[in-house]
Parts: structure tokens; sequence; C-alpha cells
């Protein structure tokens, strides 16, 4: 493959700007697994001590750039500021010269690397790399003070990152606190009635999805009715995306799980406490449930959908959600609609269920507004690498 080499810039192996660090003794007692690295984003988000492992060990120094070498896919990559000791499935790069250490961490975080990486990896479920196999990789390396911006313009963008991390992480600590707060208020100053009491009175208003049988792989069409799964409750309060789909016709036969508009969705089989609201406004006209997930739906006369959904996102609600449940196998709920519907939850006013809702809603919003900034920031910073490692961008010196 033909490779354009900037003006000023020079083309060279991985191998030609750093090697493996030799073992030797360091005063520490720091040890790295890849446990410890984070996936993608070249953080350390946690730590070991080296005594506790009494397996063979790599050592790295001060500026050494740690790269996971099994699965590659998850791009574990991180600096290290002081010495220590890590796992031997991470390679620890020492810079010559000719590289700065922080340049050679956004080479090896680049996609063009990562792909060259997992190529080279051997290993059905557990894929490896190795030195042998990447040390070939081909870098365009610019000069010293050009290779200085760069890193600074992606570290700049990566502290902006952690920044908004932090952010996001203290508004749903608030979140929690509040809700907490809130709901236990509510258990206090109000009656308590059982979920059945305040379900709808029309047919179907709490009912589980189709047995495993009913929907079948060759059921999917590209569009039509789409069937919520657990990883449409991944987000808060809904994941609109990984939807797979039903005709019109398989969706009718399975009437008792369709499921509409400000429908709460648990899951009630495979990963617990899975809680889900429906959006009031949404291009669908009707969901289908799937086989590990029953719904709720409300008598808005009685009782507030969104301050139903809240109360299953609290401490309280979980707490009695998973009261009851069966961890052979699968973990599931036992007899999960029948003990839906004994669930007892505070039920003030309308007004003051309004009140909380809209007070927990505020909250969810602004950090809806924070997550999508931080998605921004990312794919910006994805596409400045690129931009900037491939001098698509150059940097004024």
């Amino acid at each position: 493959m033909n490779i354009s080499v900037p003006t000023g810039w020079n083309l060279c192996n991985l191998e030609e700007v750093c090697s493996i660090r030799n073992k030797t003794n360091v005063d520490s007692e720091l040890y790295i697994g890849l446990e410890h690295i984070g996936q993608g984003n070249n953080m350390l988000i946690s730590r070991g001590n080296s005594k506790e492992f009494k397996s063979t060990k790599n050592t790295f120094k001060k500026g050494d750039v740690l790269y996971g070498k099994l699965r590659p896919l998850l791009n574990k990559v991180y600096l290290a500021t002081e010495d220590g000791y890590c796992s031997t499935d991470i390679l620890p790069l020492q810079a010559n010269g000719k590289i700065s250490a922080e340049f050679l961490l956004r080479v090896l975080t680049h996609k063009n690397f990562l792909s060259f990486a997992v190529a080279t990896s051997s290993g059905t479920k557990m894929p490896r790399t190795n030195w042998s196999d990447i040390r070939d990789f081909k870098i365009l390396l610019p000069p010293s003070q050009e290779q200085h911006k760069i890193a600074l313009i992606v570290s700049s963008l990566d502290e902006l990152i952690q920044k908004t991390d932090q952010i996001i992480e203290q508004t749903q600590r608030l979140k929690k606190g509040v809700m907490q707060k809130l709901f236990r208020e509510a258990l206090l100053n109000n009656p308590t009635v059982t979920i059945n009491e305040i379900k709808d009175t029309t047919p179907n208003a709490i009912s589980m999805g189709p047995f495993g049988s009913s929907i079948k792989t060759d059921n999917f069409v590209s569009d039509g009715v789409p069937v919520i799964r657990g990883v449409n409750l991944t987000k808060e309060p809904f994941n609109m995306d990984g939807f797979v789909f039903l005709r019109e016709e398989k969706a009718d036969e399975l009437r008792s799980a369709n499921s509409f508009s400000n429908d709460i969705v648990f899951t009630h089989r495979g990963t617990l406490g899975q809680v889900g609201i429906i959006p009031e406004k949404t291009k669908y006209k009707r969901f289908v449930i799937s086989q590990s997930q029953m719904k709720l739906t409300c008598n808005n006369n009685r009782a507030i959908p969104k301050y139903v959904y809240y109360f299953f996102k609290s401490h309280q609600g979980q707490k009695a959600l998973l009261a009851n449940i069966s961890r052979t196998g699968v973990p599931s709920i036992g007899q999960p609609t029948t003990t839906l519907k004994r669930i007892k939850i505070p039920l003030p006013s309308i007004a003051s269920q309004m009140s909380i809702s809209s007070t927990l809603t505020s909250i969810e919003n602004l950090n809806q507004l924070r997550i999508a900034y931080r998605e921004f920031i990312v794919n910006l910073k994805k596409g400045l690498m690129q931009n900037l490692l491939t001098s698509k961008i150059r940097v004024k010196i």
C-alpha cells in the first residue's frame, strides 16, 4: 500500500520509534492489569497492588505507553504517570527520541492501528496480538514540535470529556439522592396501593411478552412494528435505537404483548432491574414486548405513568421489584405479572405526582443534554485525530 508522506514528515515502522521495556525492579507497589485501563479512553480507571499478584509481571517506567495486547479490539492504551508493574498481557513501550510518548499514545489509539492490531491477532475466544505482529505498523511521523501540538490538542479534548463525565456522574448522584428523598417522603405521607389497583381498565394492562417460540428470526423484517428488548431499556428513560421489527399481521397475532406510548416496560428475565417508559411522542403507533419483558399500562386518572416509572427506578421501587427473584439458570422474577401486581406504591395526589415527575424529569433532561454534548466532543476528537494524524489538517508551529 502506497502511503503519501507529507512534507517534513517521515514514514517509519513502529519498532523504529519505540521498544519493549526490559524487565527490571522498580520501587513501586502499583500494579496495572487490563481491567484497570479504560476501554478506548486512555484512562486508568482503578489500580492494583503488585504485592497481591505473584504471577510473572512486566515493569514500566513513568512515560511508558502501556498497550493491552489481549483482545486488542478493546483498545486499552495508557500513558504511565509513575513507575510500576503490569500484566504480561500489556506491552510496556518505551518511546525513543524520534517520537514523544504523548504522540505514541495517540498513534496506538487511532483507528488505523486498532484495525491493524485486530487483523494481526490470533485466537478465537481470547484473540491476542504480539510485538512481533505489530512492530511493522507504518507510522506517519511529524517533526517533534508538531507532534507536541497534535498531542496537546487531543489531550485538551480528553480533559473536556473527563470533566463532562464528572458532571454527568454528579448529576446522576443528585438525581438518585432527590429520587430517594421524594419517594421516602411519599411513603411516609401518603397511602399505598398495589400496582394492580392503578393499572388501566383495558385488557392486558399488565402482561408479559410472548413465548419464545412465538417470535422466530424469520419473523423479523426491515421495517414494521418495533420489538422492545432489553437493549431498549439501557438508557433513561428509553432507548429508541436497536429495534428489530415485525410485520403488522404478526403484531396482531401477539395482541396481548402490544405496548403503547407511556407504557412502562420491565425486564423479568435476564438483566433484572431494567425499567423504561415508552416516550409519549414517537413515530411508532405501537410496539411488541419480547419474551423477556413485561409491561404496565397505568390508569391515568389514578397514577401518572412517569411517576410510576420513577418509583421503579428508585431504591424503594427496585427493592420491591427484585424481592422475588430466582438466580437458578438465567436470573428471573418469579411469577412476574403476579409479583408486579402485588407491589405497593405510595399514591399522593395527581398534582403531587406531577410535581415529583417534573422535578426528576428536569434533572434527567439536563443530564441528557450533557450526555449529548459528551458524544459531540467524542466524535469531534475522532475526526480531529484522523485528520491530524494523517496530515489532512496541519498545525502551525
